[in-house]
């Protein structure tokens, strides 16, 4: 079976004085939930890291959680669904704002 889990990593330096969060879905083979979440904990851990912006700053991304595994209802071929949700407008205004689409 197919699972994916969201990890979310936080920035140590904000953006525009607000937090900045990466949200990444990770793709596991799993036998269950419970061994999807192992395999996403293990990964998280090595996601961790810290590097000197072009500022000289250090920046780290550390673990801020992760999200509960889902099992994917398709089979893996071209097109299979991976990752979907449901938005507002306003989300979905958002985030035309976001990539200058609006």
């Amino acid at each position: 079976m197919w699972f994916t889990v969201p990890i979310y990593l936080r920035s140590s330096e904000p953006l525009d004085d607000d937090v900045l969060l990466e949200e990444a879905i990770h793709l596991f083979e799993a036998m269950s939930d419970e061994e999807a979440m192992a395999k996403a904990k293990l990964l998280a851990q090595k996601l961790e890291h810290r590097y000197a912006n072009v500022y000289g700053k250090e920046v780290a991304w550390t673990l801020e959680s992760i999200g509960e595994p889902w099992k994917l209802l398709d089979d893996l071929k071209d097109g299979a669904e991976i990752y979907s949700r449901f938005l507002s407008d306003e989300e979905k205004r958002a985030i035309a704002r976001k990539l200058g689409r609006e």
